[in-house]
């Protein structure tokens, strides 16, 4: 009985470790993506890239470089944050095969939550499109009933 106990207890400690090893990995991952977009910027900066031509053509009011590393910083952001949820999904994964429940079952029943999902959504966003070119036709119908008087004070004073 003891020794049931303490297998169990060790697979959902290996399952923990599994899900931390995963996070210290991501968290280096991001970091290095991160060091090589700022790197990459850096090197377009210094040598005589088509990026820094187009960039100084376009016209630069002298945030060209503060501009350059946001954007490097958010494609490092976007990126990094990809990497994050394949590690932590492929850490649960193996996480779940450890703890002995198949990993095939939790994939399928997410695909089959996520057909869910989109079948009850698609009503409520084509019930959004709708209203909003309600309003829209509403809000146009106003500015033409506006214009129309203006036009008329306007032919009145003339």
């Amino acid at each position: 009985m003891f020794a049931v106990v303490l297998s169990e207890l060790t697979l959902g400690l290996e399952a923990l470790v599994v899900f931390v090893v995963a996070l210290a990995v991501a968290w280096a991952a991001r970091r290095a993506i991160r060091w090589a977009t700022r790197r990459a910027v850096r090197r377009a900066r210094r040598g005589g890239s088509t990026w820094r031509v187009r960039l100084d053509r376009l016209g630069d009011d002298g945030h060209g470089d503060a501009r350059r590393r946001q954007r490097a910083d958010a494609v490092a952001r976007i990126f990094g944050h990809l990497v994050t949820v394949v590690i932590v999904v492929i850490a649960g994964l193996v996480a779940l095969d450890l703890i002995g429940i198949n990993p095939v079952y939790a994939v399928s029943s997410a695909g089959f939550l996520g057909f869910a999902l989109a079948l009850s959504g698609q009503d409520l966003i084509k019930d959004l499109i709708k209203e909003v070119n309600e309003r829209g036709d509403e809000a146009w119908d106003e500015y033409l009933a506006i214009k129309t008087v203006l036009d008329l004070k306007e032919k009145e004073l003339a």
